[in-house]
């Protein structure tokens, strides 16, 4: 019997039906699944129940917390985006504009899919803040590198080391560092400070131009990250989707 899936779309921009929407509808062509595609505002309790998986664009709104809901209500597992094997739920997602505090359906979720709930933390976060917003956080800490729009850079931060000082006092969490990365010489050096990095604009940038860069830039990250002789505790997550950790996508050399 082919999984019921129901794909929850927040909108139709590009992203979505690039990255969500085609490849399910490939799937079901293939005869692979049974697909209900719909928008935000048109899902219903009774199009949860009647689903096997239920999955949803990484951009969490708030009235995803009704589906949430729901979904742990039906016992109904979550995927978060399109991964190489739809039906293999992430380890863990991060929680993008969702303050810890509002959290409790979102985070309900999560655990009983045993999904991770990963925090983002800015460089001018205050101490405490950093304290309470790792203490709903689980597996990691992703921690901004610099303020602004994510995108690749030319340098590290100054301040980078002491933002991840701070928050080595806040947080027992292993950090993964993201925003401006985008060369081997910056994975060496925030690697002899957090536990990992998070690549995402420089390999999307990398890949417009061939697969053979894409590929070779993760290779040369890595490579900078293995040049580190003592380095901390490793971070290496299934994965998360829609970026990279330790320069490398689950399957990637």
């Amino acid at each position: 019997m082919r999984p019921r899936v129901l794909a929850v779309l927040p909108s139709l921009f590009p992203s979505t039906i690039i990255g969500v929407a085609k490849p399910l509808l490939r799937l079901q062509q293939a005869g692979r699944i049974d697909l209900d595609l719909t928008l935000q505002w048109l899902v219903t309790r009774r199009r949860v129940a009647g689903a096997d998986v239920l999955v949803l664009c990484h951009t969490i709104d708030p009235v995803y917390g009704g589906m949430l809901d729901w979904a742990r209500e039906l016992g109904t597992p979550l995927v978060y985006e399109i991964d190489d094997n739809l039906l293999e739920l992430p380890d863990g997602v991060l929680a993008l504009d969702l303050p810890p505090e509002e959290a409790e359906s979102y985070e309900a979720a999560m655990k009983q899919g045993s999904v991770h709930p990963i925090y983002l933390v800015a460089p001018t976060t205050p101490e405490p803040r950093m304290r309470e917003i790792t203490r709903h956080g689980r597996g990691f800490v992703y921690l901004i590198s610099r303020l602004g729009v994510t995108g690749a850079r030319d340098d590290v931060p100054s301040e980078l080391p002491d933002t991840i000082a701070r928050l080595r006092r806040a947080t027992t969490l292993p950090i993964a560092v993201g925003f401006g990365i985008s060369r081997p010489e910056h994975a060496t050096a925030i690697g002899r400070l957090a536990d990992g990095i998070v690549v995402g604009s420089a390999i999307v940038a990398a890949a417009a131009h061939s697969v053979d860069g894409a590929t070779e830039l993760t290779r040369a990250l890595r490579r900078g990250l293995d040049a580190i002789t003592e380095s901390p505790v490793p971070l290496r997550p299934r994965g998360v989707h829609g970026e990279t950790i330790d320069g490398a996508r689950r399957g990637t050399p």
